[in-house]
C-alpha cells in the first residue's frame, strides 16, 4: 500500500461500538482520503453483504465519526450487488488494481463539424 501512495493512518480491525456494529478489517487514510477496507477471502451471500453494508450506513448516519466520512473498499474475488449509499463503495480484486482504476485515461471527443476536430481531455 505504501508503495502506491502516502498512508497517513492505518488501523487493523478498529472498533466503533459494541458487538453487532460494523467492524472493518482496516481503517486507513490513503492519499489523504479515509477508507474502510473489507478483505473478503470467503464468499458472502448477498444478504450477508447487505447486512454488512447496512452496518456501515448506520455508522455513517451516527455521530461517532464526526465529519470524517470514509469510503468503503471491498477487496474480493466476487463482486456484490451494492445498493446506493451516501458514501462511495468500491469493489476490486486487489489494492493495486483499485489504485490503477483511479488513474484517468485520456479521452478524445470528436466535435460535430466537417473538420474532424478532436479535443483531448485529461
Amino acid at each position: 500500500m505504501r508503495k502506491l501512495g502516502a498512508v497517513e493512518e492505518f488501523r487493523v480491525e478498529p472498533k466503533y461500538g459494541s458487538k453487532g456494529t460494523v467492524e472493518p478489517d482496516i481503517y486507513c487514510k490513503f492519499r489523504r482520503t479515509p477508507f474502510f477496507i473489507e478483505v473478503q477471502k470467503s464468499i458472502y451471500s448477498q444478504k450477508q453483504m447487505s447486512d454488512k453494508m447496512n452496518r456501515y450506513l448506520d455508522l455513517y448516519n451516527s455521530d461517532i465519526l464526526g465529519d470524517v466520512k470514509p469510503h468503503v473498499l471491498i477487496i474480493a474475488e466476487q463482486r456484490y450487488a451494492v445498493d446506493d449509499y451516501p458514501f462511495k463503495v468500491f469493489q476490486t480484486q486487489s489494492f493495486t488494481q483499485f489504485v490503477e482504476s483511479l488513474k484517468q485515461k485520456p479521452q478524445s471527443i470528436k466535435a460535430p463539424s466537417n473538420n474532424g476536430i478532436s479535443v483531448r481531455i485529461g
